[in-house]
């Protein structure tokens, strides 16, 4: 994990990383759904899909409201 952020301060650039992490991880929980409980989702939810929203969070949710759409969305 890590913070991307270019030189005009956008942070662009960390929600595209955070969203395509976001998405295997989901797309990833989606194929073995089938095969685990209710409690091993929730399990796994917590802890790959939202440790990416929380990780530095402070700093990069502070950008604009379309960027953050993106992630919404997921």
């Amino acid at each position: 994990m890590g913070v991307k952020i270019d030189f005009n301060l956008k942070w662009l650039s960390q929600i595209n990383h955070v969203s395509k992490k976001i998405n295997m991880k989901v797309n990833l929980l989606k194929r073995h759904s089938p095969f685990l409980t209710m409690e091993m989702k929730k399990l796994f939810s917590n802890t790959y899909i939202f440790a990416h929203f929380d990780y530095c969070c402070v700093v990069w949710a502070n950008g604009t409201k379309s960027y953050l759409n993106k992630l919404f969305a997921i």
